[in-house]
């Protein structure tokens, strides 16, 4: 059995802190602001803290060496899963020599940008 990391443990409730610091922040802001995409421009330091722990989590995850293959795979090939703008993205990474940490940080950019905009509008719940 496993031992579990202290880094991992200690990164992991620091994320989820700041989630729930700047999701109050977001949850208390109405609507008629000086910005009107409010949760984007106080979600900066939440989202980049998501991509960059998330997105450097080395061979953690049941997944993680399947995508690790996929994105080398598609350097030489342009459709190596069947999913079209998945492999275009990785495709286009490839080429323009990000690593596969780099793609990891940008997947997991991509998450989180997309749950927090689908939450945003039930911040009055």
């Amino acid at each position: 059995m496993e031992s579990t990391k202290f880094d991992y443990v200690f990164l992991s409730t620091l994320m989820y802190l700041i989630f729930w610091i700047y999701g109050y922040k977001v949850s208390k802001k109405k609507e008629n602001g000086l910005y009107k995409n409010y949760w984007l421009v106080v979600g900066i330091v939440p989202i980049l803290f998501y991509s960059i722990i998330e997105g450097l989590r080395y061979e953690r995850g049941v997944d993680y060496l399947t995508y690790k293959e996929i994105y080398h795979a598609s350097l030489l090939k342009s459709n190596v899963t069947g999913q079209p703008l998945f492999d275009w993205l990785n495709h286009g990474m490839n080429f323009l020599g990000i690593s596969y940490f780099g793609a990891f940080i940008i997947y997991s950019f991509v998450t989180i940008v997309c749950i927090l905009g689908f939450l945003k509008d039930y911040r009055e719940l």
